[in-house]
C-alpha cells in the first residue's frame, strides 16, 4: 500500500489572543513540503481541532491537546512537538505510530544545515523494517529514539517511516 494522498497533517488553529498562528510559527507547510517532497506526494495541512482528521489514512498531528479523548485517531498519528516527558513511555499509553518531540523539531526548525536523519521516536518493529538504529537509551517496551544514516534530515526520515509504516500497517490505515 502507497501513502499517495493517504497523508495529512492536523494543526491546531491560532487563537484571537496568539498574536502569530502555530501553522505559521511552527512552519508547519514547509514541514509538510518537505516529508511530501521526500515521500512524492502533496501533503494537505488542515487547520483544525482533531475532529478534522480524516477518517483513514496517516495523521501528521502537531501537539497533543485532546488526543485522548481521540483513542482512534491515535493508533494512525505521528505527533509532533509533543512534550519529553511522554517520551518513549507515555507513547505506550497513546499507542500512536510515533512521535517527535518538541526540541529536536525545535532544531529542525533553526538548524537545517546542521540535520541528520535521526530524531524520530518510532514503534520498534516498524523502524527495525526499514533498516533504522535503535537508541535503547530512550525506548520502551513497543517505541524507541531511532535514526538512520540513509535519510539526510529529519523530514525524510519521518518520510522513509512513513513509508515503512504504509508496506506494514494497511490494516491499521485503512483500505
Amino acid at each position: 500500500m502507497e501513502p499517495s494522498s493517504r497523508v495529512c497533517i492536523v494543526v491546531r488553529p491560532g487563537t484571537p489572543a496568539s498574536k502569530v498562528a502555530p501553522r505559521v510559527l511552527d512552519l508547519v507547510d514547509d514541514f509538510a513540503a518537505d516529508v511530501g517532497r521526500a515521500l512524492g506526494i502533496e501533503i494537505p495541512v488542515v487547520e483544525g481541532n482533531l475532529d478534522a482528521a480524516p477518517s483513514d489514512g496517516l495523521v501528521i498531528i502537531f501537539g497533543t491537546a485532546g488526543l485522548s479523548d481521540h483513542r482512534d485517531l491515535c493508533r494512525r498519528a505521528v505527533v509532533v512537538n509533543i512534550d519529553r516527558s511522554l517520551v518513549p513511555g507515555g507513547l505506550e499509553d497513546l499507542q500512536v505510530l510515533g512521535a517527535i518531540e518538541k526540541h529536536r523539531y525545535f532544531m529542525w526548525l533553526t538548524e537545517r544545515d546542521t540535520e541528520d536523519g535521526s530524531g524520530l521516536f518510532a514503534r520498534k518493529e516498524i523502524a527495525k523494517g526499514m533498516g533504522a538504529e535503535i537508541d535503547f537509551q530512550y525506548a520502551s517496551d513497543h517505541y524507541a529514539l531511532v535514526s538512520c544514516d540513509r535519510y539526510k534530515d529529519l523530514a525524510t526520515l519521518l518520510a522513509g517511516y512513513i513509508a515503512a509504516c504504509f508496506e506494514v500497517e494497511a490494516t491499521l490505515l485503512g483500505p
